[in-house]
C-alpha cells in the first residue's frame, strides 16, 4: 500500500530539527488533512501539546519549507502542497490550486449519489482539458467527465447543480468554474470516439471495474487497442 510522504528541503536550517515530538504530530495531522487550515491553538488541542511547543515546532517546520503559514491573525497553518506526496488520485493534478475544489466536488458527488434513488453508483470521473495537462490559469474551467449508473437526466441535473454550488465557494480567495460532461455506460459507448480522446489525455480521479470495462469497450469499438 502506498503511503503519504512529506519532502523536506536540504540542507537543514539547524541541527536536531525533529527535537520536538509535536513536530511529528503536526506533520502527521496536516499530511492527513491537506486541504484544511489550523491555528496553533487548534493544533495544540489536536496533538495534546502545549501552545509554546506548537509555536516552536511550527517555526522549525516553516523553515524546512513543509508548512504554509498565513499572515492573518490568528495565523492559519497548512501543509505545503509542493512538499507533499500522496497516493490519492487528486494529487495527480499538476497545479495544486485546483486540487481542493476538485476534491470537494468528488466528495459531495459521492454523497449525493448515495442519497439518490435514481442513481445506483458512480462508475468513474475523468479530469481532462487544461487542468489535467497542467496548463490552466485562474480563468480556466475544470473539465470533468462523470459516468454514472442510473437515470441520465437526473444524473446530469445533480452533477450540474453541484458544479454551480461549488462555483459559489471561495478557495484561498479564488472561485473556480466547472464544465461537467455526464454520461451513463450506454451513452458513453455511443459517444466512444469522442470519449476515447478524453481517456487518452485525461486523469482518472474515480474508477471502478465498470469503468475499466467501459474503457476497453470504447477502445475496441473505435478501432484500436489501449
Amino acid at each position: 500500500m502506498q503511503s503519504s510522504k512529506v519532502l523536506i528541503d536540504f540542507p537543514f536550517p539547524e541541527e536536531r530539527i525533529f527535537r520536538y515530538q509535536a513536530m511529528q504530530d503536526i506533520l502527521h495531522h496536516l499530511a492527513n488533512n491537506p486541504f484544511e487550515e489550523f491555528t496553533q491553538q487548534e493544533l495544540a488541542s489536536i496533538t495534546g501539546a502545549d501552545v509554546s511547543s506548537i509555536s516552536r515546532s511550527v517555526d522549525l517546520l516553516e523553515k524546512l519549507g513543509v508548512l504554509t503559514v498565513s499572515d492573518q491573525r490568528p495565523a492559519r497553518i497548512t501543509i505545503d502542497m509542493d512538499h507533499l506526496q500522496r497516493p490519492d488520485s487528486v494529487f495527480m493534478i499538476p497545479q495544486y490550486e485546483f486540487r481542493k475544489p476538485v476534491q470537494v466536488y468528488l466528495d459531495e458527488l459521492e454523497t449525493r449519489i448515495q442519497k439518490s434513488e435514481d442513481l445506483d453508483e458512480l462508475v468513474g470521473v475523468v479530469l481532462f482539458g487544461s487542468v489535467a495537462r497542467g496548463t490552466a490559469d485562474r480563468r480556466s474551467d475544470i473539465d470533468l467527465l462523470v459516468i454514472l449508473d442510473g437515470d441520465l437526466t437526473y444524473g446530469r441535473r445533480i452533477c450540474t447543480s453541484l458544479a454551480r454550488d461549488i462555483e459559489e465557494e471561495s478557495f484561498d480567495g479564488h472561485r473556480y468554474e466547472f464544465e461537467v460532461l455526464v454520461e451513463t455506460i450506454d451513452t458513453a459507448v455511443s459517444h466512444g470516439s469522442e470519449l476515447r480522446e478524453i481517456f487518452d489525455d485525461g486523469l482518472v480521479l474515480a474508477r471502478s471495474d465498470q469503468l475499466q470495462e467501459l474503457r476497453q469497450t470504447i477502445y475496441a469499438s473505435s478501432g484500436g487497442g489501449e
